[in-house]
């Protein structure tokens, strides 16, 4: 296999997760969010037949005729990858190969996910710490707390990916010595593993505060402070230390902060170029209709002569005086709409005066 063809399956599986994570955010969403989810289930459709007629590039013919357990919805649809095949008919299908490719990618696919999942918990952390300290009212409220459900769905995605990662590479390899299916320090992912380091380490502050005898009657109860979750843990090459996880909380909120910043000021530039762009073009419209009102008054004038009117009264074809009163009429239009223009755009320029600050370059 190319490392062309490699690169198609990695794109071909991140399109397919992004639409999952979109599917996932499917509860009450609003007109514009339900269009875009349809233009993605199209897209994904379009990149699913490109991606069949890809198959015999690589593929076995034996793997290509196996009948595989389908569904109608796209993001349910198999890929035909090895992993999509029982493991014991690796060897007969000549998919051997292709499984070990597979493995290692989908292992590299899981240490992404693991390192966007960190940095998702630390940016939820982040924004956490800002709602409690912060000072503002119920919209500085409301504005933070749907930061932070935007950050948990970055968790929930990255989360998902792992998973599916993980899975993917236990239906390829045997278990192994390790009985882990050779995916050495990685484990399964549980939802007590996604825990924020801010969290763990206040936990640990709160039972180092009441005392040992009290920490050791409520772990006899199934209580008591917590392990440091894995995915924590594997970036540790030593021993775990308070000092250690702090200096890692510190590290990972200046990552994430970095990311999210990056990402916001993105986006800030992307509406300043539309801010300009509606600028121009809202100057540009009254301009547009004066110009066409200029010019019908002008044809206005002109036939007027043509039929050697200077009034209303004047003598003249039937066909010409309405051709005249056309004009007029559509004159007068333009000139209404390009008063109307112009007063939008003067609001508009008003509006960013007063709210939006001059930025410094």
């Amino acid at each position: 296999m190319s490392f062309t063809m490699l690169a198609i399956i990695s794109l071909m599986l991140n399109i397919w997760q992004n639409f999952r994570a979109k599917i996932a955010e499917k509860s009450n969403l609003t007109a514009k969010q339900t269009l875009s989810l349809d233009e993605a289930r199209r897209k994904l459709v379009k990149a699913l037949e490109a991606w069949q007629s890809s198959l015999g590039e690589f593929m076995p013919p034996e793997a290509l005729q196996e009948e595989l357990e389908g569904d109608r919805n796209p993001e349910k649809e198999k890929l035909r990858l090895p992993s999509d095949f029982d493991r014991s008919r690796h060897t007969d299908l000549g998919l051997e190969t292709l499984a070990d490719i597979e493995y290692r990618l989908r292992m590299g696919q899981a240490n992404d996910a693991l390192k966007k999942l960190r940095e998702a918990l630390g940016l939820k952390s982040f924004l956490v710490r800002k709602k409690y300290q912060g000072v503002g009212g119920q919209y500085a409220l409301l504005r933070s707390e749907t930061e932070i459900a935007r950050a948990q769905v970055n968790v929930d995605k990255w989360a998902e990916v792992y998973r599916r990662a993980w899975n993917a590479m236990g239906r390829l390899v045997e278990e192994g010595p390790d009985g882990n299916h050779g995916r050495g320090r990685l484990q399964k992912l549980n939802k007590d593993d996604l825990v924020m380091l801010s969290q763990w380490m206040e936990d640990h502050r709160f039972w180092r505060e009441k005392g040992e005898a009290e920490e050791t009657a409520a772990a006899n109860k199934g209580k008591g402070r917590k392990e440091l979750p894995w995915i924590w843990k594997i970036e540790f090459d030593v021993e775990v230390t308070v000092d250690r996880v702090k200096e890692a909380v510190e590290k990972w909120t200046a990552e994430a902060i970095r990311v999210e910043w990056v990402h916001a000021k993105a986006s800030m530039d992307r509406w300043d170029e539309e801010l300009k762009l509606l600028e121009a073009e809202s100057e540009r419209i009254p301009r547009t209709f004066h110009y066409y009102e200029r010019l019908w008054s002008k044809h206005c004038e002109e036939w007027r002569k043509e039929c050697g009117a200077t009034t209303d009264e004047g003598r003249g074809s039937r066909l010409v005086r309405g051709a005249v009163a056309f004009a007029q009429r559509t004159a007068v239009g333009f000139g209404r709409s390009s008063s109307l223009a112009e007063t939008r755009y003067q609001e508009l320029l008003r509006f960013k005066t007063i709210n939006l600050p001059k930025r410094s370059k």
